[in-house]
């Protein structure tokens, strides 16, 4: 497991991030399916909700994905630059595997959201991304008031 989330408008709803896409329960984790085909292969390492929780953000090792039907539709919304790893075929080494996948450097760590609808953080340990239109383009923040680029949170 890499990641875990709760639907803020349906605590019965669980997001479950692994090494190969998103488990999702409808019912308190009594069962689980797979969801996210989109991006099956990869892992999933931050999963989270906007604020008004209508749409779901899903960081893999590829990019970052939104869902506005709960997980049943996903799109990219950012493309990570680092692609070394791309999926995980094999259960053999993936403590390893997991721990450099959430190392590199556009990796997206977290996500967050501003006051403003449209405007979303995404942080990498190369720095900080900024959209201010849902995720259709990004940009990168420069260091201004930054003590260092490398983001760790």
């Amino acid at each position: 497991m890499l990641s875990l989330s709760f639907a803020p408008d349906k605590p019965q709803n669980i997001y479950l991030g692994t090494m190969k896409g998103i488990l999702r329960s409808k019912d308190a984790a009594r069962s689980w399916h797979k969801d996210g085909a989109a991006f099956s292969h990869y892992p999933v390492l931050f999963i989270t909700f906007d604020s008004e929780a209508k749409n779901i953000y899903a960081s893999t090792t590829e990019g970052v994905y939104k869902s506005g039907d709960a997980g049943k539709n996903w799109r990219k919304i950012y493309i990570s630059q680092n692609k070394e790893i791309e999926s995980v075929d094999s259960e053999e080494n993936m403590d390893t595997d997991a721990e450099y996948l959430v190392n590199t450097d556009e990796a997206v760590k977290n996500i967050a959201f501003s006051d403003e609808k449209s405007k979303i953080f995404l942080s990498t340990y190369s720095g900080v991304l900024e959209s201010s239109d849902s995720g259709a383009t990004w940009h990168k923040l420069t260091q201004a008031g930054l003590l260092n680029s490398r983001v760790n949170f």
